[in-house]
């Protein structure tokens, strides 16, 4: 029977907040023991029955308390937040939805908050704006997701603030988790050359300032290497076009004169990303160019542009979830090992996914 002194949460004017103690009476044990069913740690010598940690947790839930984060983050020096912001410029650069949704799930399961941060495109405002950002979200660690070059202007800023940081879709020796985008590109390039492909033409996006392609997302060079590798490897001649673009898709975009001429020998696109993909199946459904009865057509990444596309689209599906997943893992190992900086990062390789668009 409940704890008849158990206080009542529905006195008139503004409701008191519920508090551990509030539970600790009702249920009839210890504050300790109502922390400790609560937020169980594997360090702990308290020892709770099974029956009494589920009462605890259903009067917590009836009574709907939730922790007080100030209070707990004095008492263990953490704020139990973790701030996740994409790297990247252009309104519609659009990263796998997959990497938030693995990194919140794997947050949420160890009883981690999420706060997604906006950044400014230009590097020399992003470089005023760091130091606001951790005044203000109270951060225990960092997670950026990675889409082009800002995140070299800043890592090094980053560092100097001491606070784990951990990137995603960046290559890096230690605190990142990415893709062996040299090795997916193989896989793509081979793969079309089963199927009888011969002149297959790589086509990539670069700003129209066009930067040296080292310069850029490490992805851009490591994808093309691959190509150019299993091409050369199987005795053929690798073939880039680059496709200028301001953004990754837009309203406004316009397709390139010269582009055709260039590509137009070749009996295989392969794209650097579905966005791209997609970009290049609309401009030969406007030219009456089949696919893949004329022209064969592949992406990379296999998320929702690949999802979402005409046709099932020949691509390489990225693990972006699981990525998530180990980019959380790899930020609590250094918040919980302050003697650790550094933790080796971990690779994946990509997915062969065969759709509709390929023969």
């Amino acid at each position: 029977m409940p704890n008849q002194s158990a206080p009542r949460f529905e006195a008139a004017g503004k409701p008191r907040r519920p508090t551990q103690k509030d539970i600790a009476l009702e249920v009839g044990v210890s504050i300790a023991a109502v922390s400790e069913a609560l937020n169980p740690r594997q360090s702990s010598t308290i020892h709770i029955p099974k029956k009494t940690a589920e009462k605890i947790r259903s009067v917590a839930r009836r009574i709907k308390y939730r922790p007080h984060a100030g209070a707990r983050s004095i008492r263990t020096s953490r704020f139990r937040n973790m701030g996740f912001f994409v790297a990247k410029q252009g309104f519609y650069t659009h990263l796998p939805d997959g990497y938030l949704g693995g990194f919140h799930d794997a947050a949420d399961k160890r009883g981690y908050c999420v706060s997604m941060i906006q950044l400014p495109q230009e590097v020399d405002q992003v470089q005023d704006r760091l130091p606001a950002i951790f005044d203000q979200h109270n951060l225990d660690a960092l997670v950026i997701a990675s889409y082009h070059y800002i995140t070299k202007h800043i890592h090094e800023r980053l560092l100097e603030d001491r606070l784990p940081v951990v990137y995603i879709n960046d290559s890096q020796r230690s605190n990142a988790t990415y893709m062996d985008d040299v090795r997916g590109s193989e896989i793509m390039t081979c793969h079309l050359i089963s199927r009888g492909y011969r002149k297959i033409c790589f086509t990539h996006r670069k700003p129209p300032h066009n930067p040296d392609i080292k310069d850029m997302h490490y992805s851009a060079l490591a994808r093309q290497q691959g190509y150019e590798k299993a091409m050369r490897e199987a005795g053929l001649e690798p073939k880039v076009v680059f496709f200028f673009a301001t953004e990754v898709i837009g309203y406004g975009e316009v397709f390139p004169d010269n582009w055709w001429d260039q590509v137009k020998a070749s009996d295989a696109i392969f794209a650097s990303d579905d966005e791209l993909a997609n970009r290049i199946a609309r401009f030969f459904y406007q030219q009456n160019i089949r696919v893949p009865d004329d022209m064969g057509l592949a992406g990379y990444n296999g998320d929702y542009a690949a999802l979402s596309a005409w046709r099932r689209l020949t691509t390489m599906r990225v693990p972006a979830y699981e990525i998530g997943v180990a980019a959380f893992e790899m930020a609590l190992q250094l918040l919980e090992s302050p003697e650790l900086q550094r933790v080796p990062s971990r690779v994946f390789v990509p997915e062969l996914v065969v759709g509709e668009t390929t023969r």
